[in-house]
């Protein structure tokens, strides 16, 4: 028992810090390459992320959970069954999202930043984001299925590629080709799709 708990601890808490790693390097770059300043930027989308995060916590970790239910029952026809609910159910969830935040992006920004100087920055964070909420969503609720498979390196290896991914293009977009704040948002779509296509070799 104490083996299993270890080997299923520490790739779920690396995990967990992986998955929350994004913001702070989006922060990190934009501190280095913009100025400090432009930290509000991400510390007002941030109430949207943490929106993000529950979403795929609730189908996610939830729907894993009852899964491993089902398959601790040995029902193997339910448990595959909440599996099939859970995945089509982010994907359409968070397709949803991302249309309405791109369809509403005036409201959604002047709901988040209440600055006129720093608007045009949040709005340009914002859409790029938004752009990558159903590859995040996806990616984060099928990491919690496979880890219940027994893929628990897959469900690490998936969050430090969209990391490293997110790394690279924030230096290359923000630093060589000078999108700005909007580069910091493209990286992160960028690891989250680069992800997305990773994770989904469990099938």
């Amino acid at each position: 028992l104490n083996g299993k708990f270890r080997e299923l601890f520490f790739p779920t808490l690396f995990t967990s810090i992986a998955g929350n790693f994004a913001v702070l390097i989006d922060a990190f770059f934009i501190s280095m390459f913009m100025g400090s300043m432009y930290l509000s930027v991400v510390q007002s989308v941030e109430p949207f992320v943490a929106f993000i995060n529950v979403v795929y916590w609730l189908i996610g970790l939830g729907g894993s959970v009852i899964c491993t239910m089902a398959k601790a029952e040995f029902d193997e026809e339910r448990s595959n069954a909440y599996f099939t609910i859970s995945v089509i159910g982010i994907i359409i969830i968070g397709l949803i999202i991302t249309l309405s935040t791109i369809v509403f992006q005036n409201q959604f920004v002047d709901l988040l930043c209440h600055s006129a100087q720093m608007r045009q920055f949040v709005a340009q964070y914002f859409y790029y984001y938004a752009l990558g909420i159903v590859f995040e969503c996806y990616m984060v609720s099928l990491a919690y299925f496979i880890k219940t498979d027994g893929f628990i390196s897959m469900q690490f290896r998936a969050f430090l590629i969209c990391n490293v991914v997110n790394i690279i293009f924030d230096v290359i977009f923000m630093k060589f080709l000078n999108f700005g704040i909007a580069g910091a948002a493209m990286a992160t779509t960028v690891g989250h799709l680069v992800s997305a296509i990773y994770i989904t070799l469990y099938f």
